[in-house]
């Protein structure tokens, strides 16, 4: 039986001090992480036409902090 490779975390991106802007919200924000972590971000993804992407990466679990 081959052993698969262990799965490494997914870094959660950090953008450059530029990015202050949130096209899928279309919102302006001061802090990113703060952001992507809220609800109303949340509640945003949520109505994007890509929830099987999103099904995966819950799958995979949380993203890891870089």
């Amino acid at each position: 039986m081959t052993r698969l490779p262990a799965l490494k975390p997914i870094p959660e991106p950090v953008p450059v001090e530029e990015h202050i802007y949130c096209a899928i919200c279309e919102v302006k924000f001061n802090n990113f992480l703060e952001h992507v972590r809220s609800s109303k971000h949340a509640a945003c993804t949520e109505i994007q036409s890509f929830p099987d992407i999103d099904d995966v990466i819950k799958e995979l679990g949380e993203v890891q902090p870089m």
